[in-house]
């Protein structure tokens, strides 16, 4: 069972839930649709992964990174590049560019306040590679391998690489960062399908909450409906959802919340009282604790990404 709290319990939990994302439709159907679109490749790695493994088979990867991580010396700098891009995502989206002049982009996916992975993408030039650039990105090879023969079969992959301007990446970026919302959302709902069969008196507690979302709800309320004592009723519900009845209950809220926002004539206030919170001040706590960034800027981009497809 995957555990959500203010995260995950463990990194075998992250590594498990990584991989599940992986492995399903909505990440291999994106991928495919993006790979196609953008013709750059697009990675799915775990957070604690600090090394270069990537075990996607992308479409779009190009022959030129193939040989760096190939390559003992070569591979290095790579995966310094990797560890420093990934202490630089975890709260944000990082890029930076590598020693050959590609960028490379991390966006991070978070279940509450942990990132427990990245998109990865990129391994192409903003703009197009001159002839003094190629020197110098020869040079750096040829520190790094010694071996001009080799430099030579490098500096021929590095000239099939795509270019993609700066405004076409960024604007590709933050459909990655839309995704990544939904991975999130797709981690959290792992909770439930890894349970095993729910206790009636859990199904009968997510019952009344359902119908009773909008209004305060207590423990005593949802454990005497569920034929409880409150002590009994907190112990099955955690062992049967892996995350307590509160938990539960705040993030039935924010799905609401989070169809709420798309509405533009809504105020972020009168959404934060109709889904059931007591205060503003609660509902943006819980929001970014849940999605790891406020509810006006999740609505900012949702409503940005709903004008590009329009």
């Amino acid at each position: 069972m995957f555990l959500f709290e203010t995260g995950m319990s463990s990194t075998e939990d992250r590594n498990r839930c990584i991989e599940a994302l992986e492995q399903g439709a909505l990440y291999r159907t994106y991928r495919g649709a993006f790979e196609a679109a953008t013709g750059m490749p697009l990675y799915l790695v775990s957070a604690e992964n600090s090394e270069i493994e990537i075990k996607n088979e992308s479409a779009e990867g190009n022959d030129f990174c193939d040989l760096v991580r190939s390559n003992e010396q070569t591979c290095q700098h790579c995966v310094e590049v990797t560890r420093r891009l990934q202490r630089e995502a975890r709260h944000h989206t990082a890029s930076t560019v590598c020693f050959a002049g590609l960028t490379e982009t991390f966006v991070p996916i978070r279940v509450g306040r942990e990132t427990i992975g990245f998109l990865r993408t990129g391994e192409v030039f903003n703009s197009t590679l001159h002839i003094a650039d190629r020197r110098r990105v020869k040079d750096a090879l040829l520190g790094l391998i010694g071996d001009e023969s080799l430099v030579d079969e490098f500096s021929a992959a590095l000239s099939s690489i795509s270019v993609v301007e700066t405004a076409r990446y960024e604007g590709t970026v933050k459909l990655l960062e839309a995704f990544s919302l939904q991975l999130s959302q797709q981690a959290l709902d792992l909770t439930a399908s890894q349970r095993d069969e729910e206790p009636e008196s859990v199904q009968r507690a997510k019952r009344y909450i359902q119908r009773n979302l909008s209004d305060p709800i207590t423990l005593s309320d949802v454990a005497s409906y569920s034929g409880m004592s409150v002590s009994a009723f907190c112990r099955v519900f955690k062992d049967s959802m892996g995350m307590t009845c509160v938990q539960w209950v705040n993030r039935k809220r924010i799905e609401w919340a989070r169809q709420e926002l798309l509405r533009r004539d809504t105020r972020v206030s009168e959404i934060a009282y109709k889904v059931g919170f007591s205060s503003l001040s609660q509902f943006n706590r819980v929001f970014s604790s849940v999605l790891g960034k406020a509810p006006t800027a999740y609505r900012k981009e949702r409503l940005e990404l709903v004008s590009r497809k329009v």
